[in-house]
Formats: structure tokens, C-alpha cells, sequence
């Protein structure tokens, strides 16, 4: 080696680990330890992904300093297609390597912090050869020492995998995404799963397979005994919700989050989980679904139990009148209720007259806690005045076209729809509440989401307050947010297309 190639090679061995960081930082943050799978799949092909692996082979120093960084997710899914498109051979060579006894291999395991496993299914033909190679990436766990989240998407849940999730660290993330259960699991198993440390369960999805007893019996066993936060979108089963019924007090559940809530005739079962979360702040269902009732007996309400700790509500409207009174809540929306299912949906029928609304306000007033957070109908703000019932108000969500109150369904049609809603707002009261954001949720339209000028200055002064207008459209998934600099008139506007997970 010549004087300068060690000179250089002397420099390039001090350059410390954290100017490399810095470096990558400005090309995005990695994915978080809460990251979609299709976020994960989209870090394969990001630009810090691409650049760790171009930095690593530079030099011998670069790649023993950089390429573990390459590992810290690891992503195996049973489709060579997928595993080629997305650039994840590297994962199963790696996977391999560390039950092949490879040395480098597993002590570079413990640079892994996210790790998914999809497309096993034992359910399906070729059996064999899938459970084969699941007990591959099930073998390869007990190596990842410093892993955080655990991906499992289309996958059976098996001894063997639950063998080895007992062998991990506390995760601050487990994903339960389409998963089944093919057969009964081992009951000695089942009691140590359910009180391994998780912090945050989440769930994609429904619990499919015909084994309904193996599945009722691993639901019973879920790890909740630690968790402090429950997600399950896009949607959710009475299955999941009897399995949480059954496990006893969650001590430490403080969160929920359920995008679309199957009831169906098992009206009671989000009662009787709720009775088993005592420490509970937060509770969101966006939708619910009820059996389709063909009889008078059917009846959508149910006992809830006392709350102390809840913060934060967006529930069906016997949750509303069960929970806020007597808690000190700050934040309540108010979730969709259908009966039926597709193509059958039919909007559950509630009053739109001024009582109800009345009604409704006075049920929200008696919360111990000024409401500064609502996500509603827009009908309720046209009947009640905000200002004077909701006075600590400032940050508001109307939904013009809410599923149980439509404001009114012509307004679809109109070319200039949002200028429309916002005049509609302003007109609605002499006065308004101090808001420093609201948000317009359009669920049809003819046109972009785009406001007058003058609309927006006629807007700011019947809200002084306001700093932020957001205007969306979920079923297109189109997100516009203009903003008002502080003590400035004039509005700047971003738009975004938010993506919907996979």
C-alpha cells in the first residue's frame, strides 16, 4: 500500500459513525417502528436505502461501519416475484445464513430492529415446502436480540413461531395483518404469549381460516397484558373482540383506535371490552357496522362502564351518552353507524331536528373538561351555536355529507361546492368560536378543493383566530391545508395526496 492510499485510508477510519448519520438524515428518516407494511416495502427502494448500500462498498471500513444499517429491516415474503421486484433476496440469504451457523451472520442479527414476515400460509397448496421455510424465519428470532417490531402479514401463526416471539426482547410493535391460525396451538404456549411485553398491538384486517377454535384460542391469548395501545384497521371482527373480552383487565391499555367495527349482533361486545380496560384515555371507532335486524328486538345500545381516565372519544352516539358525562373529556367525534352489509348498507336513522341537537350539546357540556377538540356533522354546527356551548373550542371537523346526517344531498352537484359550505359556515351564527384550525371533510364533489380568495378573506375575519384550513376528500384521498401566518391575512396553500395503507 502506498503512503497516501494509508493516509487516506487513516482519515476515512476516523470519520466517526455519526456524521454518516447526519449525511443520511437529509435523504429521510427511516421507517418507524409503527411503519406499514407498504411503507416498509417502499424503504427497500428509498433513497437511504439505496445510499447505504452504494456507501458500504466504497471501501472495507465503509461497509463494516455502514452495512449494518442495511439490516436494521428485514423484509422475507413468500413470492420470488416481490422478493426480486422489491430487492429483498439479500433478507433471505441473510435469514439463511444465520441458521446455516454463519458467524458474521448472527452477529449482524442484532442490528435488526424490524422485521416482517408475509405470504406463508399453510392453508394454502404446497404446504410443505411454506412450513419449511416459516420454520426458517422463525429459527432465525431468537438471534435478533435488539428487534422492535414484528411484522406478520398473510402468515399462519404457529408453535413454532410463538416459540420463538418468546424469545424476544420487549417489542414496542407487533402486526397481526390477515394472519390465520391452522391448527390448535400448545396451550403452555399460548399462556406464555399472553404475557410477553408488547407495547403496541395492531391488527390489518380479519382473521381468516376455517379453523374457528384455533383462532378463538390464540385471540384468548393475545399478548395485551403490557400493551398500552390497540390499532385495528381497516376494520375489525366480533372474533377479535370476544378474544379481547375474555383476557381479563388490560392494566395498561390507554389507547384504542378501530377504523370499521363489525358488531353485527354481538351488540354488547365493545362494552364488554371496554369493561376490561380500566386505564383507558383514548377511544376511537370510526364506523360501526350492526346486523341487519329483521325483528323489533334488535337494539344497538348497550351498558358501558365508567371511564375515569378517558381524554379523547369519536364513538357511536351511546357511547357519547354513556362516557362523556362525569369524565374529563376534551376531544369527542362522532363515529358512522350502518346496518347491514355491502351491498345492503343502509345509514342507521337518528332525529335532525333542533332537540337532538340540544340534546347532544347538553350530553358533551356535561364533561368536566372545556371541549377544545370536535369531529362532527355539519348539521350540528348550523342548529347550535359553538361559541356559546363550546367557548374553549379550537380545533373543529364538520362533515358535510356525515353518513347518519347528510346536510344535504344537492349540494354535490354545485361546481363551486366548498365555497358554498364555507359561506354556509360563516352565515350560520353572528359569532364564532376561537378557532385556530378547521377542517372541511367533503365525501362527493364535482371540483378540486379549492376556496375564492375573497371566500378565504371573508373566512378570516369571521374567525380571527384561525391559523390553518384544511379541506378533504377521503374517498379520493385528497388533503389541501392553507394556512394563515401569524398576524398575516393572506393565505399560503399545500396540497397532499395521502395514501391509503396496505
Amino acid at each position: 500500500m502506498t503512503t497516501i492510499n494509508r493516509e487516506q485510508s487513516a482519515y476515512v477510519s476516523s470519520i466517526p459513525l455519526e456524521i454518516f448519520s447526519e449525511i443520511l438524515s437529509y435523504l429521510g428518516p427511516a421507517p418507524k417502528h409503527d411503519a406499514s407494511i407498504s411503507d416498509l416495502i417502499a424503504d427497500a427502494e428509498s433513497p437511504i436505502t439505496y445510499t447505504i448500500r452504494s456507501l458500504s462498498l466504497v471501501c472495507r471500513h465503509f461497509y463494516h461501519l455502514l452495512f449494518p444499517m442495511r439490516l436494521q429491516t428485514i423484509f422475507v415474503v413468500n413470492d420470488r416475484g416481490d422478493q426480486s421486484k422489491y430487492k429483498l433476496l439479500h433478507c433471505r440469504r441473510f435469514c439463511r445464513a444465520i441458521v446455516d451457523g454463519n458467524v458474521r451472520a448472527r452477529a449482524l442479527a442484532a442490528y435488526v430492529e424490524r422485521f416482517a414476515i408475509g405470504r406463508f400460509d399453510l392453508t394454502v397448496a404446497g404446504r410443505m415446502l411454506v412450513e419449511e421455510e416459516l420454520a426458517v424465519y422463525s429459527e432465525v428470532l431468537p438471534f435478533m436480540s435488539n428487534l422492535r417490531t414484528l411484522h406478520l402479514f398473510q402468515t399462519s401463526i404457529t408453535n413454532g413461531l410463538l416459540n420463538a416471539i418468546l424469545s424476544l426482547p420487549p417489542l414496542k410493535v407487533l402486526r397481526l395483518g390477515d394472519c390465520n391460525v391452522p391448527y390448535d396451538l400448545d396451550r403452555k404456549l399460548l399462556r406464555q404469549f399472553s404475557a410477553i411485553r408488547v407495547t403496541h398491538v395492531s391488527t390489518w384486517g380479519p382473521f381468516f381460516g376455517n379453523n374457528e377454535h384455533a383462532t378463538n384460542q390464540f385471540l384468548s391469548a393475545l399478548c395485551m397484558s403490557y400493551t398500552k395501545t390497540l390499532t385495528c384497521k381497516p376494520s375489525t371482527s366480533f372474533r377479535l373482540l370476544k378474544g379481547l373480552a375474555s383476557l381479563g383487565p388490560m392494566e395498561h391499555l390507554s389507547d384504542i383506535h378501530i377504523g370499521l367495527l363489525h358488531l353485527d349482533e354481538h351488540t354488547n361486545l365493545l362494552s364488554d371490552v371496554l369493561f376490561a380496560t380500566p386505564a383507558l384515555k383514548r377511544l376511537h371507532v370510526a364506523e360501526i357496522s350492526h346486523w341487519n335486524p329483521h325483528d323489533e328486538a334488535f337494539k344497538p345500545y348497550t351498558k358501558f362502564p365508567r371511564l375515569p381516565h378517558l381524554e379523547y372519544i369519536y364513538a357511536h352516539m351511546p357511547a357519547l351518552e354513556a362516557l362523556i358525562p362525569g369524565n374529563r373529556v376534551s376531544t369527542v367525534g362522532i363515529a358512522s353507524e350502518r346496518l347491514g352489509m355491502i351491498p345492503s348498507i343502509v345509514p342507521l336513522s337518528y332525529p335532525r331536528g333542533l332537540e337532538f341537537w340540544q340534546t347532544l350539546a347538553a350530553v358533551i357540556k356535561k364533561s368536566r373538561q372545556p371541549i377544545e377538540n370536535l369531529d362532527v356533522p355539519m348539521l350540528f354546527y348550523t342548529n347550535i351555536c359553538f361559541a356559546t356551548h363550546f367557548p374553549g373550542l379550537r380545533r373543529l371537523t364538520l362533515h358535510l355529507q356525515h353518513l347518519n346526517w347528510v346536510y344535504d344531498s344537492s349540494l354535490n352537484y354545485l361546481v363551486n361546492l366548498c365555497d358554498k359550505v364555507a359561506i354556509m359556515l360563516i352565515d350560520s351564527w353572528p359569532e364564532h368560536p376561537d378557532l385556530i384550525e378547521l377542517e372541511l371533510v367533503f365525501d362527493s364533489g364535482l371540483t378540486g378543493l379549492n376556496l375564492e380568495p375573497w371566500t378565504l378573506v371573508d373566512l378570516k375575519d369571521a374567525l380571527p383566530s384561525l391559523s390553518s384550513l384544511i379541506l378533504t376528500r377521503p374517498c379520493r384521498n385528497e388533503r389541501k391545508e392553507i394556512k394563515w401566518p401569524e398576524g398575516d391575512q393572506e393565505a399560503s396553500a399545500s396540497e397532499a395526496t395521502s395514501s391509503s395503507e396496505s
